[in-house]
């Protein structure tokens, strides 16, 4: 009898401890610790951007943070965004290179995006329409143009000659601004 209550007491030991165990997995996502940003052990290596978006011959100096060991740059794809000695990005042409930094044995990742408009000049007529596009780029873009009475832009890129004149036109992407000079003949 006695060795039947201990079995039934471990017994439900081991299924309470499985109950905690389960409402601290289901619960534990609800709370803000979950949702919390990871803690950087100091001395780890950083960098200053992990995702970059460039227009076409734009640059950006990337640095790793709180280290001071030999790295070394490098890019998946030197034709669209090419990186110096220094960590210097230069954006060449359209597309997505991965630029690798390498400090002893650890790799860090930095994704660049380069971006451009489809044209940097356009002639139209008036009452005639064009688009414009932002090579290289999926997300939304925040079109606009400095002089309304001359042309229009909708959201989608499509440009409206209204009278003769000129104009820019500005595509903004990310924080990154394109511009675009538009002639009504």
């Amino acid at each position: 009898m006695r060795r039947e209550t201990i079995i039934n007491q471990g017994m439900r030991v081991v299924v309470c401890f499985m109950i905690g165990i389960l409402l601290v997995y289901v619960i534990y996502k609800k709370t803000r610790f979950y949702y919390n940003r990871p803690i950087f052990i100091p001395f780890s290596v950083r960098l200053n951007a992990y995702d970059l978006v460039l227009p076409v011959g734009d640059s950006y100096h990337l640095r790793v943070m709180n280290i001071n060991k030999r790295v070394s740059f490098s890019s998946t794809d030197f034709k669209v965004a090419d990186v110096r000695f220094n960590g210097k990005i230069v954006a060449h042409r359209t597309g997505t290179a991965i630029i690798n930094v390498s400090v002893d044995d650890t790799i860090v990742k930095c994704k660049v995006t380069v971006i451009d408009l489809s044209q940097s000049s356009i002639t139209i007529g008036v009452g005639k329409n064009t688009t414009l596009s932002v090579d290289g780029w999926n997300g939304s873009v925040l079109w606009s143009s400095k002089n309304t009475d001359v042309v229009t832009i909708e959201e989608d890129g499509v440009l409206t000659g209204r009278c003769k004149g000129k104009t820019v036109v500005i595509a903004e992407v990310n924080g990154k601004t394109l511009r675009c000079t538009v002639t009504v003949k």
